[in-house]
């Protein structure tokens, strides 16, 4: 029996990765060529390393389609390629105005992109997902253009997303979204205010406007009861009969969760206060808040 070493295990899932990549080119050309006839698509999204890949893998083992053509962090990388080209233009209210008078492209590309991501799903009219974090940025377009669309959105502490490796979501987008004179002070502070800001207006769309299809999980109440969450997202989609042992062992606690405790209490203090609209919404100010999924009996159409 073969033994990988951890450089050998990066090297066979990267091999394994490359396999999917190429079936999924090949399915292509016999997958469906249109969006006629699927289903409304559900979005996963989120402020990056929130813990969309646990949910993404939990769906999958939950037969939902997630695609064929991801990345290791198991983003569709066809629905990325949109966002690079689109995201910044839709985001930037000084050339916003182009989309408005030609929205044509921006619609077509979106449309072609999801397409080529639903290439190998196995039936035109399965459950289908996407799995994107920066789509946490596009709800409201999305939602204009898909009305009867889902959406998972994951939250983690905001405390611990102030000490996130990654940042692209802020780097790229954080000075169209926060003030210039809030978009100041330390860098966990910052993407503090970034991750409330933009967590809440997620919440705030999914509550308002599309009550019934919207669906938040923390990454905590995640890894803190796995079976129970498998069952009650199992049940949202409509799968009557889900192998719960086995979705429940896609969830892992990630090491670096609770990792603010260990940080210094005058930052952790400055962090609060930046970002407390959000902490405070999402119950993280409450130890013995256990909010749990917040799966709505309603399932995706």
């Amino acid at each position: 029996m073969a033994v990988f070493r951890p450089a050998g295990r990066r090297l066979w899932r990267a091999i394994r990765h490359r396999r999917a990549w190429v079936r999924s080119k090949i399915v292509y050309h016999r997958g469906p060529k249109t969006l006629v006839g699927a289903r409304e698509p559900i979005f996963i999204c989120g402020t990056g390393g929130s813990g969309t890949r646990a949910v993404a893998a939990l769906l999958r083992e939950l037969d939902c389609f997630i695609g064929g053509n991801l990345n290791l962090a198991m983003d569709s990388r066809d629905m990325g390629a949109f966002q690079r080209a689109w995201l910044g233009l839709y985001l930037d209210p000084s050339r916003r105005s182009m989309l408005e008078r030609t929205p044509e492209p921006m619609a077509n590309a979106l449309e072609q992109a999801l397409i080529r991501h639903r290439s190998a799903i196995a039936h035109p009219g399965a459950l289908w997902a996407v799995k994107n974090p920066r789509s946490i940025l596009l709800l409201p377009y999305l939602r204009a253009r898909f009305p009867g669309m889902c959406v998972i959105h994951v939250v983690r502490d905001g405390r611990d997303m102030a000490f996130a490796s990654n940042k692209k979501q802020f780097e790229n987008f954080g000075h169209l979204l926060i003030p210039d004179q809030d978009n100041c002070g330390p860098l966990p502070v910052r993407l503090a205010r970034f991750w409330s800001v933009t967590n809440i207006q997620a919440a705030s769309l999914g509550a308002g406007l599309m009550a019934g299809h919207y669906l938040r999980v923390r990454l905590e109440d995640l890894c803190r009861d796995p079976a129970g969450s498998a069952a009650a997202l199992a049940s949202w989609i409509g799968n009557d009969e889900p192998d719960l042992a086995a979705a429940a062992s896609v969830i892992r606690r990630p090491p670096s969760l609770g990792r603010w405790r260990a940080e210094d209490a005058e930052v952790i203090a400055e962090i609060e206060s930046a970002g407390g609209l959000g902490l405070e919404a999402f119950g993280y100010f409450d130890d013995s808040h256990r909010e749990s999924a917040a799966i709505t009996p309603e399932r995706p159409g």
